[in-house]
């Protein structure tokens, strides 16, 4: 009995300290929860001088931990496949082709970024393409 009660004012604990996580999140907002403006502001500025670990960091800041800002992901990843690395091209057509509407331009273009980084001999971009066209076979 004394093991259930444990486990019961745990999971209780647990459930209150998700609570006022999530409450502090909402009540702070992406971007002062996890950049401080003084931190993001000294990326972009050497985002502007080309530093591609500041630029691939404000990806991941809009796309991975604010919520999927897609605006300013997209953003932030046409900066990124301006340095010309296979990498960068395939993060950028992977993303573009995430958004699954094959008719839109962004899928088209998503295509194109992955043909440019599969040509680079990007792996990634090799198996995309390929499951893409074998996917389109099944149709």
């Amino acid at each position: 009995m004394v093991f259930v009660r444990n486990n019961i004012l745990w999971i209780l604990l647990l459930i209150i300290l998700i609570y006022f996580f999530q409450k502090n999140i909402l009540l702070q907002g992406c971007d002062s929860y996890y950049l401080s403006k003084k931190e993001k502001s000294v990326l972009i500025n050497k985002s502007k001088k080309g530093d591609l670990n500041s630029i691939q960091a404000l990806y991941n800041f809009h796309f991975i931990n604010c919520n999927g800002d897609k605006t300013q992901a997209l953003k932030w990843l046409r900066e990124a496949a301006k340095f010309g690395s296979d990498r960068e091209y395939y993060n950028l057509g992977n993303y573009l082709i995430s958004f699954n509407e094959k008719e839109t331009n962004l899928y088209k273009e998503g295509i194109s970024w992955l043909k440019k980084s599969a040509n680079l001999g990007n792996k990634d971009a090799q198996i995309k393409l390929t499951s893409l066209v074998i996917k389109e076979k099944e149709r």
